[in-house]
């Protein structure tokens, strides 16, 4: 992964949730990489796991093209002993 940078996108929608996406900035010759995103929310155990591609592009815009994006409904980890704070583990695999 040298000369690769991967950045990982979390918008938090207060009326939706959190939007997760990752992008990826290298030469355009190195494709993209695999990634898997696992959400969970401190102190429960329900998880959400997230498999997807990130294409490499060759710099950073606003809206960086992804083939998808995981989103995480805020009711479906709402819970009135929480903290409500979302903890993400984030896999990269090589190609």
């Amino acid at each position: 992964m040298c000369g690769v940078l991967l950045i990982l996108n979390n918008s938090a929608e207060t009326s939706l949730g959190n939007i997760i996406s990752v992008s990826c900035i290298g030469p355009t010759w190195m494709g993209g990489y695999f990634y898997d995103i696992q959400a969970k929310l401190k102190g429960r155990s329900l998880s959400l796991r997230f498999h997807d591609y990130a294409k490499c592009i060759q710099k950073q815009v606003e809206k960086a093209p992804s083939t998808g994006l995981c989103l995480v409904l805020s009711d479906s980890f709402r819970h009135s002993h929480s903290s409500g704070q979302l903890k993400l583990d984030l896999r990269i695999i090589s190609r």
